[in-house]
């Protein structure tokens, strides 16, 4: 049997965490923590099966998976204790459960069926459920963890508002909280009634300005679908990502987490991710009037980013032109393929 590739080695280009849940427990104590553990411990072990009967289940994770780090208080001492996010959190693998779930699927012509895998990682301190794999893939584990936990599990989704202030703070000063910085952006999408997810794409931002693919779907009446680029965290390391608007959170690799194992890099990740779930949740706590939304100098900055990236561009034109005049006199050279 062929195992699919879960791009948890040290070549894979990214960390896909396709889903983020909240752990919401009845009442959150040391008992119900010791006991959604051994629930975790004892969901189904993966069984093989057949064409009519496709084995799946959990299998345990790598031996030598290794993970430690410390994050610094998330919420200033005179906040009330029932906030959802904990101070002075070490985090290792005594205070962080990791499952893998596999399960089997045939295809015409093939005897042996591909398994395909997904990784499950519950980090308990912060009440935080990450899924990584494929949609298809992570998509079958949460019946399992409804049937055999007792403890609800909220799926977390961005905002596509949310992602207009990610924008936002990201043309005013790219600081998001004391500890992470969105510093430069070079992936965005807009998408709208009666278009597709691939209308309007950018790779490349300038500066910091909105990229024009994305002010012309926001001037279109367009949502933010996704964003992403390089967030800086701690002053330390560089994070390059996209969120999405279902909360699929895509990490790239970067010199940062390049040949590096899959603990390695998770290491690095997790606070990254922590951190901007917590910069969520805070402005999703926030009243409309609370800096939640992006005033009317953002707007107006953006139409005249608009302009001059479009001044910009025909500047160029003249070049366009001259490239295709050679092409029809014969003079001009193709492009390679």
């Amino acid at each position: 049997m062929m195992v699919e590739d879960n791009n948890s080695g040290p070549k894979r280009t990214r960390l896909n965490f396709t889903r983020i849940y909240k752990v919401n427990f009845n009442e959150r104590n040391i008992e119900a923590i010791h006991q959604l553990t051994e629930e975790f411990n004892n969901l189904p072990q993966f069984t093989e099966g057949d064409r009519n009967n496709n084995g799946k289940g959990f299998i345990p994770f790598e031996d030598d998976f290794d993970i430690k780090f410390e994050l610094k208080p998330v919420y200033d001492e005179d906040e009330g204790p029932d906030n959802w996010f904990f101070r002075d959190i070490s985090i290792s693998n005594n205070s962080l459960m990791a499952k893998r779930f596999r399960y089997e699927e045939y295809f015409e012509g093939k005897n042996e069926p591909q398994l395909r895998e997904a990784d499950v990682f519950w980090i308990k301190p912060f009440d935080i459920l990450l899924m990584k794999g494929s949609e298809q893939a992570c998509k079958k584990i949460y019946p399992y963890l409804a049937e055999f936990t007792s403890t609800g599990f909220k799926k977390i989704k961005f905002d596509d508002k949310f992602l207009l202030w990610l924008s936002y703070k990201y043309e005013d000063d790219g600081k998001l909280s004391n500890d992470l910085t969105f510093n430069r952006m070079d992936k965005s999408r807009t998408q709208g009634t009666n278009t597709n997810e691939n209308d309007i794409q950018v790779r490349e931002g300038e500066g910091r300005m909105i990229p024009v693919p994305t002010l012309y779907g926001l001037l279109n009446k367009q949502n933010l679908a996704h964003i992403g680029g390089d967030f800086k965290y701690k002053d330390i390391i560089t994070i390059n990502a996209k969120l999405a608007a279902d909360v699929t959170i895509f990490v790239y690799s970067s010199n940062n987490l390049s040949g590096k194992e899959y603990s390695e890099k998770c290491e690095l990740v997790f606070p990254f991710i922590i951190e901007i779930i917590d910069v969520f949740n805070k402005w999703d706590s926030r009243d409309s009037d609370n800096n939640k939304f992006p005033p009317d100098e953002f707007f107006n900055s953006s139409i005249e980013s608009f302009r001059i990236q479009m001044e910009y561009a025909i500047e160029s034109i003249e070049e366009l032109k001259e490239k295709y005049r050679d092409l029809r006199e014969g003079t001009g050279v193709e492009d390679a393929p």
